[in-house]
Formats: C-alpha cells, sequence, structure tokens
C-alpha cells in the first residue's frame, strides 16, 4: 500500500477549529489498561505510537514524556472498536480491555481536519484516514502543537470504518469519566452486557472479536506494555547514571 507523505512547508494555515463542550455529547474510548494507559482519563506519556502523538521520540525511539500526553476518542463505539481491533480479525480481546464514556470539565478547541476542515488548513481528510507514513504526520502534530497554542488537539475522520475521531493533547482541560445516576460509565469489555453491545454494531464491520486470556504473547498490547515498561527502566536508569557522572565529574573539578 503506497503511503501518502504531507506537505509540511510554513507557514500552517488557520483552518476551521471545532469546540467540545461538557454539554456536548459524551465520546467514547476503548483502551487496553496497563502501564501504558492505567485509567480511562490517562493521556499517554509513552510515545511516538500513533498518527497525531505530537512526543519527540528519543535516540532509542519512543520514550516517556510526562510533560507530552495524549489520549484518543471517537464519537460511537463502533468507531472506538475499527480505530483499536481493525487491523486483525477476529481480534483477541483479553480481560484488560475496557470501555469508557468521557466528556471535558471545560470547553476544549481542537483543530478540525475532517471534510473540509482538511482543505481549510492546506491537507486533506486521509492526514486522519489515510495510509499516510507515521513519521509524517506525527510532524505535523507536533508543528501545529508549536503554532497554535489555543488549541488543545485535533478533530478528524478514522481510518477505518470514517467515523469521527478526537486526538486530546495534554495543554488540553481535563476529562472526565461521564457517571450516570452516580454510576461510572465504564465497564470491562468482557463484561457481557458491554460485550454483546459491542459485538451487535462491530459485526457492521464484517470484523469479529474474541475473548482470551492474559496472555502477553497472545495479546500484543500486554506485550508492547511490558516492552515499554522494561524500555522506561533503561532510560531511567540510563539518565541516573548520567546525573551521577556529572555529578561526580563536578564534584572533582
Amino acid at each position: 500500500m503506497d503511503r501518502k507523505r504531507l506537505d509540511l512547508s510554513p507557514p500552517l494555515p488557520l483552518g476551521t477549529t471545532w469546540t467540545w463542550s461538557p454539554n456536548h455529547q459524551s465520546w467514547v474510548r476503548i483502551f487496553h489498561c496497563d502501564f501504558i494507559t492505567p485509567m480511562a482519563t490517562y493521556r499517554r506519556e509513552y510515545g511516538p505510537l500513533r498518527r497525531f502523538d505530537h512526543h519527540f521520540p528519543s535516540d532509542n525511539g519512543p520514550s516517556h514524556n510526562t510533560e507530552q500526553n495524549i489520549i484518543y476518542l471517537a464519537k460511537t463505539i463502533r468507531t472506538a472498536a475499527a480505530e483499536a481491533f481493525a487491523d486483525v480479525s477476529p481480534h483477541p480481546v483479553c480481560p484488560r480491555w475496557r470501555l469508557a464514556y468521557i466528556r471535558p470539565t471545560a470547553s476544549i478547541e481542537v483543530q478540525d481536519i475532517s471534510g473540509p476542515g482538511a482543505m481549510a488548513l492546506g491537507t486533506r481528510p486521509w492526514m486522519g484516514s489515510g495510509p499516510i507514513l507515521p513519521g509524517d504526520s506525527q510532524i505535523w502534530a507536533r508543528r501545529l502543537y508549536d503554532e497554535r497554542r489555543n488549541l488543545g488537539g485535533i478533530r478528524y475522520t478514522g481510518s477505518n470504518d470514517g467515523g469521527p475521531c478526537l486526538a486530546i493533547w495534554d495543554r488540553a482541560p481535563a476529562l472526565e469519566v461521564v457517571k450516570d445516576g452516580g454510576v461510572s460509565c465504564e465497564t470491562a469489555l468482557i463484561d457481557p452486557e458491554t460485550w454483546e453491545e459491542l459485538n451487535s454494531v462491530y459485526k457492521e464491520t464484517g470484523q469479529s472479536l474474541e475473548k482470551i486470556e492474559i496472555d502477553p504473547t497472545v495479546c500484543v498490547y500486554c506485550r508492547d506494555a511490558e516492552e515499554a515498561w522494561k524500555a522506561v527502566q533503561i532510560n531511567q536508569a540510563a539518565r541516573r547514571a548520567a546525573e551521577g557522572a556529572t555529578g561526580i565529574s563536578s564534584a572533582v573539578g
């Protein structure tokens, strides 16, 4: 599959924006609860991994940075599932997978690159939905993040079922899990009621899901979380060693 390249020539046009307010519809997050993503509203600090990650990679690839973090959401359960699972069918779903309905605690203005918003920014909707080089879209996201400090993320068209998606950055207001009658709207995907609802809409894509036990040899997300944890430990150890060497050098000097 040919992967498109972006025109990153400066300056970026203003384009159009979209605002997500607390009184608007809640959006959906389907996530694998692990070291990389420990809770529903957690914005991932480890990256870059995905399309609009604005993290600056280290020399060894993705890294852990508390100042740069991101969360991805979708408008519907089907779109959220398609973004998470469409690469494999049937996709294995271990007990760590969860679903949550999320809303902002204050209004968030985001760059809108869905539909005509993409053309207004000098690009095309396939920025979010097409087979674009991840390095290109991440460079573009970092540039947009740096140039538009009033923006909290990006609204885009999902790459699988064409539904609306959001990438929310660290500078956006806090998010919260919606409560219905005081009960949190967050469940495990394998919860019987949630599993039935999920499969009833996901089958429209022609894809399927299957329940599995927690097993890093089968669940790539369990494996990736373990590898990310090990990488962070190695980077932290190297940083401590470098800081220690600098301290010793300064003391000797």
